[in-house]
């Protein structure tokens, strides 16, 4: 029996180091953004955008989770093709935008949605920017805490 505990210790151990490393490595790798800024990742460059310092509009519009119901929201956000546009993208060469989390939550959203009016926008809150995709009912793409957008 003591062997066996001697056993899970060291597997536990070995374990936490393996954690550790892991932690440090991908620390290591993250993309630092300031505070009110994302970072615009496209054609191997990176340009850092203050959305605080966008004009926004008043949002209004229903969101439907992915059991369907509905929620109204009242919020000042940008739409995506102007946030992109700040970063000098025009939105009509856009295939894919994955929008990351500071806790590197994802998703993704098309081309077609971000050039649609009224479609696609990032609002600004007290806590960041967060996604919104109107008429979407993968509540996956509920991104709050944005930091990060990699345009392909």
């Amino acid at each position: 029996m003591q062997k066996n505990n001697k056993a899970a210790i060291l597997m536990i151990a070995v374990l936490m180091a393996l954690v550790s490393i892991l932690a440090a490595v991908h620390g290591a790798f993250r993309q630092e953004v300031p505070e009110g800024s994302l970072a615009i990742n496209y054609q191997g460059d990176t340009c850092l955008v203050n959305i605080e310092k966008l004009a926004t509009e008043k949002v209004t519009g229903t969101l439907v989770n992915g059991k369907g119901e509905t929620k109204e929201i009242h919020v000042q956000a940008i739409a995506m093709a102007d946030v992109l546009a700040e970063a000098n993208i025009d939105a009509m060469t856009v295939e894919t935008v994955t929008v990351t989390a500071d806790d590197e939550f994802l998703a993704d959203v098309a081309g077609d949605e971000v050039r649609e009016s009224g479609k696609v926008y990032m609002a600004v809150e007290d806590e960041g920017a967060a996604l919104i995709v109107f008429g979407d009912t993968n509540a996956k793409r509920n991104v709050r805490k944005v930091v990060k957008l990699d345009v392909q």
